[in-house]
């Protein structure tokens, strides 16, 4: 947070709730918001946009970690493309 001071402000999901207990609904929720909202700060931050670090990290898996030119251009690394991939409702507002 000292290298990007607007995420200090961001609240991330409580984690006083333990593990393989009965989790409610109204407390996924409230999680689920706030970790959406967490990662729209941090994307929308130029350079961690351009962090293959990142981009690794939100990767599903190693296959996704370059964007080959079907022209046979030198790889690229894009992580608004790879966002533009993500299921439609991951950062859904609500």
């Amino acid at each position: 947070t000292q290298c990007f001071p607007s995420l200090k402000k961001v609240q991330l999901p409580s984690l006083s709730k333990l593990p393989f207990k009965s989790i409610d609904q109204k407390f996924m929720e409230k999680s689920k918001n706030q970790l959406n909202n967490f990662l729209q700060k941090l994307l929308s931050d130029e350079r961690l946009c351009q962090s293959e670090a990142l981009y690794a990290f939100l990767s599903p898996s190693p296959e996704h970690l370059k964007v080959i030119d079907v022209q046979g251009k030198k790889s690229s690394f894009s992580l608004s493309s790879f966002l533009e991939r993500l299921p439609g409702d991951l950062f859904s507002h609500q």
